[in-house]
């Protein structure tokens, strides 16, 4: 007779969270201002709960109670860099690299106008005796 299989159960590892590991979560943001860590870290984070950075996002994604504890996490890391960057405590240059992830940039956007008359563009070719052209520049 064929063996019947239970397919009620997920496939693969079952997940190692539970409740206790979002207390340990608080517990790792709480203890931060008492640590050798300047700022909390999703790195921090993993190697204190000794797992994966994959496996806090994806206990991220399934259970929003944690979600919300990692959302914080991040937030008291770009507090914690912009306030202690603008002091220069923290490198610039790390602190620079470390916002770009929260969605923070240097980014400069400029608009050019002509006012009233429209800014043309003036393509210029170098003819070079043999029937093409050699290079093409804006003017």
């Amino acid at each position: 007779m064929p063996k019947k299989y239970n397919y009620t159960l997920k496939p693969g590892r079952p997940t190692l969270y539970s409740e206790e590991v979002l207390k340990a979560t608080i517990k790792y943001i709480e203890s931060i201002p008492n640590s050798k860590e300047l700022i909390p870290t999703v790195e921090g984070l993993a190697v204190y709960l000794h797992t994966r950075r994959d496996n806090l996002y994806e206990w991220a994604k399934k259970n929003k109670d944690f979600s919300d504890t990692l959302e914080t996490l991040l937030a008291l890391q770009a507090q914690s860099l912009m306030n202690e960057g603008i002091k220069g405590r923290y490198n610039s240059t790390i602190t620079k690299l470390l916002l770009h992830k929260h969605g923070y940039s240097d980014k400069q956007e400029m608009e050019v106008s002509g006012g009233e008359n429209p800014i043309r563009v003036i393509k210029v070719e170098r003819y070079n005796g043999n029937n093409d052209t050699s290079s093409s520049e804006a003017v």
